[in-house]
């Protein structure tokens, strides 16, 4: 069984595993948040691919595992702005599709508005959080000394594996809370003009039904 097939710019690392795991989940996925959880991750990762077309203007490694994807620069010689903002396009993407989805949601909503609303939310702070292999970390590379950076990096499998136990046996809880509480409080302040402007308009005499 081959262990990494490449398809272009893809790499599947152990496809048949993941395949047979995708399909489970999906298979067992009877509300469909699974779905928009996935496509939530899908458009985040396209917010990296996007910025580093428009940086490189050639297609990126894309790596798909078992823990998701992702884009891989290892070895490429990136300045500290171009790392910066390939690493916060993917939580900047969830943020500009979280806020598009709650000035839709002024209008209509539904479940699944919600749910993809909160999905890109979550997915875009649990990204921010400062531990390797997270977009966060890469942020934090701007902050940090590269050799300290680069020294810890090192032990970024290592770190992923203890990432995910963490998530599973709920250690991270607490600062996903607080860090999601967060997210929401800004997209709050930055969709609440919306209301403004409707009560404006309905005070003024706009809003009047015929």
């Amino acid at each position: 069984m081959r262990r990494l097939v490449r398809a272009g710019p893809l790499v599947f690392r152990d496809p048949l595993l993941l395949c047979g795991a995708l399909y489970l989940l999906l298979w067992s996925d009877a509300s469909g948040f699974l779905r928009i959880g996935l496509y939530a991750a899908v458009l985040h990762e396209l917010g990296h691919i996007l910025v580093y077309l428009a940086l490189f203007r050639r297609l990126p490694v894309i790596e798909v595992t078992m823990t998701g994807l992702c884009m891989r620069t290892r070895g490429q010689a990136l300045t500290r702005g171009q790392t910066f903002l390939l690493a916060a396009a993917g939580p900047g993407t969830n943020a500009l599709l979280a806020a598009v989805w709650a000035v839709r949601m002024e209008q209509y909503a539904a479940i699944r508005d919600s749910a993809f609303l909160a999905a890109n939310v979550l997915t875009g702070a649990f990204n921010l959080l400062p531990i390797p292999p997270l977009d966060g970390s890469r942020i934090l590379l701007v902050a940090l000394p590269q050799r300290a950076y680069f020294g810890l990096m090192k032990y970024e499998r290592y770190i992923m594996i203890a990432l995910l136990a963490a998530v599973w046996f709920g250690a991270l809880d607490t600062p996903l809370y607080y860090l999601n509480n967060i997210v929401w409080e800004l997209l709050g302040k930055g969709t609440g003009y919306i209301d403004k402007i409707a009560y404006s308009i309905y005070y003024a005499g706009l809003g009047t039904v015929v």
